[in-house]
């Protein structure tokens, strides 16, 4: 869903909540709610609670290897429709539970991340779609 701009240059008002949302529910702040309370939360944020958590944890705790396959492939997340969108979320997030980083590391370090990827990254058929366009 796209909201018309209103001119102002910075940050939308939705990726500051989301930064301000994440700063206030590190993971150890979300431990520390109850099961009841973080429903709430999810429940006003009309998300599920698993969606919750993931957007907080994945926040800060980023897989750093999803932004350095994604330049591999000359993909920015603007193309991908934005740092909010949810596919750049879905990115990051099957990049954090990937079980291939050692893999993932080593083909980064040897520049054949890309060439390779279809071997090892579960974002491959992502990121080639989007190289295709």
């Amino acid at each position: 869903m796209a909201f018309p701009s209103d001119g102002r240059q910075g940050p939308s008002i939705f990726a500051r909540f989301r930064d301000r949302l994440a700063a206030m529910f590190e993971r150890n702040e979300l431990d520390g709610l109850s099961r009841e309370q973080i429903e709430q939360i999810a429940a006003d944020l009309d998300v599920q609670t698993s969606e919750l958590y993931d957007a907080v944890v994945l926040h800060t705790q980023d897989a750093p290897e999803s932004a350095e396959m994604m330049a591999r492939f000359g993909i920015t997340p603007e193309m991908l429709g934005g740092l909010c969108s949810p596919v750049l979320r879905d990115v990051r997030k099957v990049c954090h539970y990937c079980e291939d980083k050692d893999r993932c590391h080593r083909e980064l370090a040897e520049g054949t991340a890309r060439e390779h990827a279809a071997e090892f990254c579960p974002n491959e058929p992502i990121f080639a779609s989007y190289t295709r366009t």
